[in-house]
């Protein structure tokens, strides 16, 4: 298939488009293929950040939960004893 055999605006546009990505032209085919390409990138992107959020949310969770989280200001007001006592398993 030849480039630029869409005539008009498009066949225009998309002959600019491909000096912008320094070749000599790209079809309407090419960009189709390119745009499908760079969607499913883009899902799997999406899906893998979205699962490393989930991730860190639970496990923010789950340390809160299980009060395993201890402020830095409130460590520095407590005596040796109080810090041992905090870190004993009862």
């Amino acid at each position: 298939m030849a480039f630029f055999e869409t005539d008009g605006k498009v066949g225009s546009l998309l002959e600019e488009y491909g000096k912008e990505l320094g070749l000599k032209g790209i079809s309407l085919e090419e960009l189709i293929r390119s745009h499908r390409a760079l969607r499913n990138m883009s899902k799997v992107f999406n899906d893998e950040r979205r699962n490393a959020i989930n991730k860190a949310y639970e496990d923010a969770y789950n340390k809160a939960l299980n009060n395993m989280w201890v402020k830095l200001d409130d460590l520095r007001k407590m005596s040796v004893q109080e810090m041992l006592e905090l870190l004993r398993d009862d």
